[in-house]
């Protein structure tokens, strides 16, 4: 199995507080054990997960061999896989040193199985609001025909309780697995039932040029011409003028909430189809989505 893109390297470079414009970081792509680094040493990594034919024979790859998923979280005292509630990110919670942050701040178990895939019936949007450090955040839209590639985390109740007090732009929901199963990497079994973080702001359709924060905000600023002006940024915005426009959001909580209700007034439902008869969790929290 393959890890996460991009290097294993301190977790300061997840620190999306301090440099915004490297939001959502670096999404998982294969699957992992996180908070039990694979060389027996202490640090925040993560340990290989191997997916073998047999339902739930997960087993994580260490320095002393192979051992049951479950076992491994037996040892240090975690809620076994079977316990955990699946959620689905597809924003900064897909980088794992991300989602270890949050946890690691709220001295709650680092422990979470992580494992990438595709959401059906999805596609990647933004959020129509502004962060408090001024990136534009993520969020999920219907697209029948489509997937969203997403990494699924396996979150014990206190884990749960930590995430939704961080994401307070968000309700966490239970997707229709009718209609958006989950296809896991690692062995191709759809998952049904799996939760998300909607937005509660509604979501903006744009297609940026290319991945990250200056590409979409070009394409926000292009179809919101209106934004752009409350910005002083001339179309077409150049990244400098983007970095410039993040840096004076971040510290101006009025501009914030200006810009808010303009991306508010063009926004759309998420049209995500929720299973019946599921609750859903309300982040309660200051977190940075």
């Amino acid at each position: 199995m393959t890890g996460p893109r991009g290097p294993d390297d301190p977790l300061g470079a997840a620190d999306l507080l301090r440099r915004p414009v490297a939001y959502p970081g670096t999404a998982l792509t294969g699957s992992v054990l996180l908070g039990v680094p694979a060389d027996g040493r202490d640090g925040g990594r993560w340990a290989p997960l191997l997916a073998f034919p047999e339902p739930g024979a997960l087993r994580v790859r260490r320095a002393g061999g192979d051992r049951p998923l479950d076992d491994v979280l037996r040892d240090h005292g975690a809620a076994p896989a079977a316990a955990r509630t699946p959620v689905a990110a597809f924003g900064s919670n897909a980088d794992p040193r991300v989602l270890h942050r949050k946890l690691a701040a709220a001295a709650v178990s680092t422990l979470v199985p992580m494992r990438a895939g595709n959401l059906a019936g999805a596609r990647l949007a933004a959020s129509a609001h502004v962060s408090s450090p001024g990136y534009l955040p993520a969020a999920a839209a219907a697209a029948p025909g489509r997937s969203l590639p997403v990494v699924v985390a396996w979150l014990d109740d206190d884990q749960l309780r930590c995430v939704d007090a961080t994401e307070p732009n968000y309700e966490r929901v239970v997707l229709d697995g009718t209609v958006h199963p989950v296809v896991l990497h690692d062995d191709g079994r759809p998952r049904r039932e799996v939760a998300v973080y909607a937005t509660r702001w509604g979501v903006l359709l744009v297609e940026p040029a290319a991945p990250g924060q200056i590409a979409l905000w070009q394409a926000v600023l292009r179809a919101q011409p209106a934004v752009a002006a409350v910005l002083g940024a001339a179309v077409p915005v150049d990244g400098a003028a983007v970095r410039a426009a993040m840096q004076r959001l971040a510290g101006d909580p009025a501009l914030r909430g200006a810009v808010r209700e303009l991306l508010a007034a063009a926004a759309r439902p998420s049209g995500l189809a929720t299973a019946p008869g599921t609750g859903t969790g309300t982040g309660t929290g200051t977190g940075t989505g």
